[in-house]
């Protein structure tokens, strides 16, 4: 199926909770359960404050579901599943492709902060999810610790998960695996049909019933507590009364004290108003008030100075009049006597004028005299003039002293009665400073401080008081409801129902044959905002679709197809498809347009860009470019065809792979991509977005990088296809890698993707491919190989790392149960080919007797065991039981796993009588049928193959997942124990009684194939020893 790309996607639409709709009791389970409640009203509150005939219908849903929550009355709204889940499973689809950039793993903030990027980067895309989404991986790479991040991010959000897996081990797994159970009310619905005490403990812990029980008694615990809570709340609040009346008096004398104060404040104000209005005559304010006599002595002083300079001023203004009329007389006399000066001298000399001015002779001396009067009555002038203004200018300086005299008078009068008052305002501050302190010290024991002001109030008071007794009430109330529901809680043998807890709780976890019963169906509801389906790959298509239908958004778990994306045709045939392989392949489509291949035969470096059959290389037409001898086209002519071009051919020393594949993008314009698979992944590592397709580059490998423009790398490795040999080695591509810091980001890459090889990201699958279970790089790769045993062969060295390991059982080892004739007879009466065989089946009598009646009595009357088998685990257990325990190569957790269940049962039963068992030596130590073991895993696991016959073609097992569970359960060692011959014949054919073209066959053939030549020269004979001398991964 073709993925395309349509009109924008359906939005995601998520649930809304109505108000009011949980129980109490329910909440206390959450708050038993460390479970953080986001919203959360006060039910009393409401109680309190609503309609009698809503109370009562609280109260009766109270007595039949549990003590509610006002916000959680009502019922969740439901939504239909998206259509992108049922499409997909019933037919092809046109898929829009999600936002290209990463889901924010940066961004993301994760409760286990062991996760890796590929697993953030899961969980993101999860959550950002708004249908379907797969995460697929092989064992061990932590599948079900990203589904427990999940759970706790959805939780985180009020999400209302379902968790279904086909066995109660798989759910176990996850619950275990929670990074923050404190977020999570989990909550397991078993099938009434299913002995509870065959659960996990776990899941027994999580069951509703042991959920109901914890609820019961958290509720009784929490009504008494509540019953307490409010009879000591009582007593507080009327201590509080009490203390109250010590407050009272402290304010009334404060408030008192405030009142003095504003009023000398007031007074203080207005004093120099008081004292200007006294000084103007009004009458004074202040009894014996100074003002009025100093005032009258100043103005008699004023007075009586005063009339003194107006006798003296008049007495000077007569002394100036007189002096001033002698100065106008000696000022004529100078006048006329300048006149007979001036006459004299214009007389002619000898002339009866001049003869008769000198027989006068004393003009000029007369003039002399009379201007030295005049000079002297105009000093005298100037004196008395001066005297009198002096004396003005002495009674303008009497005014201004008399006027700054009154001035001085009110200031000093001002300043004494405002320090006067000041003194009386600083005693009333000290005061209400004692009484503030006193407040303090009394609210301090009161214990009220926030609802008292500051300061001494009787209003603070009086309002605390009424808001203390509104208290009193309410508890009052409180005492009482308590006191009923904490009666009807002792009395009553069920306070909550199951279907309320389930319907509130944050997480439900199922099995597929949980779903089955109506009861558990019943308890599920209709509706959740996140469906996870672990082993997904288990399930067929009616399971998916009936679970799919439960959720707004499901999420998908489980390993992926065998052999996938394989690109050759041969690999191919090894896919075995479910229905969560086939959603797989529709959402995360794989490079089919990558069809070209690249060799190095010999010193020739050949690209195929087609593939060709004999017919075909017939035609092809051979041509060396000009410019460039060593490249060589040839060119695929048929007859009606165009001529393409089929391989390119690089000759000579100059070119190498990484340099010919550069070549032909630059000149070509082709990615000429040879993946290693046709899955892919993106990964973010510091400045580069990479590409990786299929388990990404193994560290035995040599790979080179080429740049194919500017930002753009190609990584390709150096592979063998089967036997290594140094003449035939083929190149694929790793991974691609963009350059951030060139410009490149997710949606520019998807862009250029599309653009040269057409793919198309859909956004909605993750692949987690580090494996972290296995701890040694073999039982790593072997693990891999499982996974797609013809692009990924076991390179270790198993020689140098001994954690995987064969004992060989030969067929005839089984002949040492039976003694001497008695044997040989029973294998001549057989005279058939299982006769010698060290398989032996249950079901026929013959093949029965060979074991002893204490162990027939044992084993059911169906299947296959091999005694040799199950005595060579025992003695291997025997000898790990005798390992020290301070030895760091002990193990005490071991596996013992076997195809067939009566094969399981024996080795347990030989175990059990032996002395180590019954010294308890191997705590430790399990028994299971591979099928069983899935999800599971153990430090040590033994596998008894059962499987023997020396002629025989034989299969192992019926379903090839069997071979990934084994190979990917075991951490530290593997312990393979069987008939080396079988092992061998499988190995090289497919038995006859399947179809040669059987992909199960196919694939258990190359399983066998690989570990007859990797594990079979190293196979130890008799007691092996379990020390790992390899390095750790």
């Amino acid at each position: 199926m073709t993925p395309t790309v349509v009109s924008p996607a359906r939005e995601a639409t998520s649930r809304n909770s109505a108000p009011g709709n949980s129980a109490s009791a329910l909440g206390s389970a959450k708050a038993s359960s460390g479970f953080s409640r986001r919203c959360e009203l006060d039910w009393i509150k409401h109680f309190h404050s609503a309609d009698p005939s809503i109370r009562d219908s609280w109260l009766e849903r109270a007595r039949s579901t549990g003590l509610l929550h006002s916000h959680e009355i009502g019922w969740r709204n439901t939504r239909a599943p998206s259509e992108l889940i049922v499409d997909l499973l019933t037919g092809p689809i046109e898929i829009e492709p999600l936002d290209s950039e990463p889901a924010g793993v940066e961004s993301l903030t994760v409760y286990d902060e062991g996760l890796d990027p590929a697993q953030r980067a899961a969980v993101g895309q999860a959550l950002r999810s708004v249908d379907l989404f797969l995460i697929v991986g092989g064992p061990g790479t932590g599948k079900s610790r990203t589904l427990a991040e999940l759970i706790c991010q959805a939780a985180a959000r009020s999400w209302r998960t379902l968790l279904v897996a086909p066995t109660m081990s798989c759910l176990e797994q996850c619950l275990k695996r929670l990074p923050a159970p404190e977020l999570v009310l989990a909550a397991c619905l078993l099938d009434p049909e299913e002995e509870l005490r065959h659960a996990p403990a776990l899941l027994r812990e999580h069951s509703l019933q042991r959920l109901q029980e914890r609820v019961v008694q958290s509720v009784r615990q929490r009504a008494v507590i509540s019953r307490d809570k409010c009879s000591a709340e009582l007593e507080e609040l009327r201590l509080k009364i009490e203390k109250l009346e010590r407050l009272r008096p402290l304010a009334v004398e404060w408030q008192a004290l405030e009142d003095r104060r504003a009023q000398l404040t007031a007074e203080r104000q207005q004093v120099q108003t008081s004292v200007l209005a006294e000084m103007e005559g009004a009458p004074p304010r202040v009894q014996g008030s100074p003002v009025a006599e100093l005032l009258e002595q100043e103005r008699l002083r004023h007075e009586g100075a005063l009339l003194e300079l107006d006798k003296q001023i008049q007495k000077a203004q007569e002394s100036v009049a007189a002096c001033d009329l002698e100065l106008r007389k000696w000022q004529a006399q100078v006048l006329a006597q300048q006149e007979v000066v001036a006459i004299r001298k214009q007389w002619r000399p000898f002339s009866l004028k001049f003869w008769r001015g000198l027989l006068q002779g004393r003009a000029v001396q007369r003039l002399e005299e009379f201007n030295h009067r005049s000079d002297e009555a105009r000093m005298a002038f100037e004196h008395a003039d001066a005297v009198h203004k002096g004396l003005l200018q002495q009674q303008l300086t009497e005014i201004q002293r008399h006027k700054t005299a009154r001035e001085q008078i009110a200031f000093n009068e001002t300043s004494r009665r405002t320090a006067e008052l000041d003194e009386q305002i600083r005693s009333i501050a000290e005061g209400q400073d004692q009484l503030s302190q006193a407040w303090a010290s009394h609210a301090l024991h009161l214990g009220a401080n926030e609802g008292l002001a500051s300061s001494p109030s009787a209003a603070s008071v009086e309002s605390l008081e009424r808001s203390i007794r509104e208290q009193i009430e309410v508890a009052e109330r409180n005492y009482q409801f308590f006191s009923a529901w904490q009666d009807e809680a002792t009395h009553s043998s069920s306070i909550i129902a199951e279907e309320s807890l389930a319907s509130h709780a944050t997480l439900l976890a199922v099995t597929t044959a949980s779903l089955q019963s109506s009861s558990v169906a019943a308890l599920l509801g209709d509706h959740f905002d996140l469906v996870i389906i672990d082993q997904a790959d288990r399930l067929t298509a009616e399971h998916i679709q009936t679970v799919t239908t439960l959720g707004q958004r499901c999420v998908l778990s489980g390993h992926p197809p065998l052999g996938t994306g394989c690109l050759d045709s041969t690999s191919c045939t090894l896919t075995e498809r479910s229905i969560f392989h086939e959603l797989y392949h529709s959402l995360h489509p794989g490079l089919t347009s990558a069809r070209c291949r690249w060799l190095q035969l010999d010193s020739a470096i050949v690209c195929q860009l087609t593939e060709l059959d004999e017919a075909a290389r017939s035609a092809l037409e051979s041509e060396r470019l000009v410019d460039q001898t060593d490249v060589e086209l040839r060119i695929l002519n048929q007859p009606g065809s165009r001529p393409i071009l089929a391989e390119v051919v690089f000759t000579g020393n100059s070119f190498d792979v990484p340099s010919a594949k550069a070549y032909l993008y630059q000149q070509l314009g082709e990615l000429t991509l040879r993946p290693e698979a046709g899955h892919y992944q993106w990964v973010e590592t510091g400045s580069l977005l990479q590409l990786e397709f299929g388990q990404g580059t193994p560290t035995n490998q040599a790979h080179s990088r080429l740049e194919l423009e500017p930002g753009v790398f190609e990584v390709v490795a150096r592979t063998h296809r089967g036997p290594p040999r140094e003449s035939n080695e083929s190149w694929s591509t790793v991974r691609l890698e963009f350059d951030r810091s060139e410009g490149w980001n997710r949606a520019r890459a998807a862009r250029w993707l599309r653009e040269k090889i057409g793919l198309i990201d859909l956004g909605r699958c993750a692949w987690l491919r580090r494996n972290y279970r296995a701890e040694t790089e073999a039982l790593a790769n072997l693990a891999r190989f499982t996974l797609n045993p013809s692009l990924n062969p076991l390179e270790a060295d198993v020689a140098a790392d001994r954690s995987v390991q064969f004992i060989p059982v030969r067929s005839h080892a089984v002949s040492r149960q039976v003694s001497g004739k008695q044997n040989k007879a029973r294998g001549s009466a057989n005279g058939s080919a299982g006769s010698v065989s060290g398989e032996l089946d249950l079901a026929d009598p013959r093949q029965r007797q060979r074991i002893p009646l204490e162990l027939q009595l044992k084993l059911p009357m169906r299947g296959l065991v091999n005694l040799a088998e199950a005595e060579q685990i025992v003695r291997l257990l025997q000898d790990l039981a005798q390992i020290p325990k301070s030895d760091n190569q002990r193990s005490e957790d071991i596996a013992v796993l076997s195809w067939m269940a009566p094969q399981v049962q024996l080795v347990e039963y030989l175990w059990r009588r032996s002395p180590e068992a019954a010294a308890s030596s191997l705590p430790g130590l399990r028994f299971a049928a591979i099928p069983d073991f899935r999800e599971c895993e153990a430090d040590t696991v033994v596998v008894s193959l059962v499987r023997s016959h020396e002629q025989r073609q034989l299969d192992f097992t019926d379903s090839p997942r069997d071979w990934v569970v084994l190979i990917g359960s075991a951490r530290r060692h593997l312990v393979l124990v069987g008939d080396p011959d079988t092992l061998q014949r499988r190995g090289r054919t497919q038995p006859n009684v399947h179809s040669p073209d059987d992909p199960r066959a196919a694939f258990e053939q190359l399983i066998c194939a690989r570990l007859m030549r990797q594990l079979l020269p190293f196979a130890s004979v008799g007691r092996p020893s379990l020390h790992c001398e390899g390095t750790p991964k």
